[in-house]
């Protein structure tokens, strides 16, 4: 059970973060679960997963920021997004 309850813990802010940075990507499109919104969240989920990790592994917010940074690059130059 400690076992569990430690997984449970490390866990749980990473998947509660996960979800409100994906459903907060629902902004992007006024709220309205088009397929490019559902498209986004399903890119969101892992990415946050993503971000969350890097955050616990080294404790600092810089690297999960600067993959998100990179990840956003090829939209903001007008690539694929």
């Amino acid at each position: 059970w400690t076992r569990l309850l430690l997984i449970v813990v490390c866990a749980l802010p990473i998947l509660v973060s996960t979800a409100f940075f994906s459903l907060h990507h629902l902004q992007l499109h006024s709220y309205v679960l088009t397929s490019a919104a559902l498209s986004q969240i399903a890119f969101a989920i892992p990415m946050g997963l993503v971000f969350g990790a890097l955050r616990a592994e080294t404790g600092s917010l810089w690297p999960p920021f600067v993959v998100h940074v990179l990840t956003n690059i090829p939209g903001a130059f007008g690539g694929p997004s």
